[in-house]
């Protein structure tokens, strides 16, 4: 029976979980968006029954393994489970796996195969066409694949569809709505001509999308210069869903080959991340231990009720403990780097938390350079990150670095949880606001 000083030290992050019994066998394995979290809820023994029940009475010990993301605990997951195939994991043993999106090969055996539809499917079949992912999230790519045949039609009906039309002589409302260029139409496309139509579509999924994105991105700036954030915040949400299922992944195996792989990551960003920084600030120190990062965001749609919002990160992985919320009191308008200067402000009044090694700032040189008033007496670095070319704000210039680049990695993923954890309390406020 597992007690609760086994899990004392499971980190708040996410990963994967394996229960052991009293020979070392691995019994089951599970994942977690925060380990921590979800492993206390196994202590909670009176309110389990059956096969549960009986897993936590036969566990003995419990290990775990850090991952990047919560899609990668998902592969690693489902890895482990077909490796170890441990005696209380009911799915994922008879080899069912995560989608994958196939592009069939063309065949002239029948009508429709000359133009093969684009299909998700769960198993890989070598030699039948190109496939991509896995995707864990399956809803995920289908929300993506909708919002790509605005750009690339594709076919993607069965056969039985396709005949009928044909005989019609006419596309389906698909084709009405420019979604398909209705190969299903005897002389309306060539075989090789759908074949183009498909091209960029395998050119996206196999890495080559910045293109794609570069354009969502532009929509996006645009619609925030006339102040119509629903819009640009449409196009955001639409981009994160994208770089979610097309972003490249550690695979399970270097996870499986290397247990501390987390933990080696976050110390190579940091130590990358110190080495750059030198140079501005000689005396910063963020390796050996115990080193914090604030990073600090502010969500301000139109003059609806902004906030501030601070996270901090030590050692490179996020300490929810010391997360603050902030609603701004004293700035009116439009003025994020003034709400931004109020917030940091009202941070640095806290004494009972010690000062950071550095400050992150959500924003270029003109909020730095307000910020920069509160920081400067009290000697604690700072850098901003600005968000339309990825580019660190730092001592009066920008400065683009590779994206590959271990730091930057870090700075976006800190950057990025500081947005996410300020619009998520807006969202709030604004709930709260409206109820009344």
């Amino acid at each position: 029976m597992i007690e609760k000083s086994a899990i004392a030290s499971a980190p708040r992050t996410a990963g994967v979980y394996r229960f052991l019994d009293k020979g070392s066998n691995v019994i089951y394995v599970g994942k977690a968006k925060n380990l921590a979290v979800r492993l206390s809820f196994y202590l909670k023994r009176d309110i389990f029954i059956g096969k549960t029940a009986n897993l936590i009475r036969e566990a003995r010990s419990v290990e775990w393994t850090k991952t990047e993301t919560d899609l990668e605990s998902l592969i690693l997951e489902a890895a482990l489970i077909k490796k170890l195939r441990p005696k209380y994991n009911v799915s994922l043993k008879d080899g069912k796996s995560y989608a994958y999106l196939l592009f069939p090969r063309p065949s002239k055996i029948m009508p429709d195969r000359e133009y093969p539809k684009v299909t998700l499917v769960r198993k890989i079949i070598h030699g039948s066409g190109t496939y991509f992912g896995p995707f864990p999230n399956g809803y995920s790519i289908k929300t993506i694949l909708k919002e790509m045949r605005r750009v690339f039609p594709y076919r993607d009906c069965s056969a039985s569809k396709f005949i009928t039309f044909r005989k019609l002589a006419h596309g389906c409302l698909l084709h009405d709505l420019f979604l398909c260029p209705a190969p299903c139409v005897l002389g309306k496309i060539s075989p090789r001509q759908y074949q183009a139509y498909l091209r960029p579509l395998k050119m996206f999924f196999g890495g080559r999308g910045k293109n794609y994105i570069g354009r969502l991105q532009v929509k996006m700036f645009a619609a925030a210069d006339i102040l119509n954030f629903e819009k640009a915040g449409e196009y955001k949400s639409l981009i994160e869903k994208i770089e979610s299922v097309t972003a490249r992944r550690i695979a399970a195996e270097s996870y499986l080959a290397n247990p501390n792989l987390y933990e080696d990551l976050r110390t190579e960003e940091m130590t990358d991340l110190e080495n750059f920084l030198k140079e501005y600030f000689p005396g910063i120190k963020l390796t050996g231990g115990n080193r914090r990062i604030e990073a600090y965001d502010i969500s301000n749609l139109g003059m609806s009720l902004p906030v501030g919002a601070l996270v901090t990160f030590k050692d490179g992985t996020p300490q929810k403990d010391f997360y603050r919320r902030y609603k701004i009191k004293s700035v009116l308008g439009i003025n994020d780097a003034g709400m931004m200067a109020e917030v940091i402000g009202r941070r640095l009044n806290n004494r009972e938390i010690p000062y950071p090694d550095l400050i992150l700032i959500d924003g270029g040189k003109s909020q730095l350079g307000v910020v920069g008033k509160l920081l400067d007496p009290l000697g604690i670095p700072y850098i901003g990150l600005a968000k339309r070319y990825e580019r660190i704000a730092i001592d009066g210039e920008y400065i683009k670095l590779p994206k590959d680049r271990p730091l930057i990695n870090l700075l976006m993923r800190i950057r990025d949880e500081a947005h996410r954890f300020a619009i998520s309390y807006q969202r709030k406020t604004r709930h709260l606001s409206d109820s009344y």
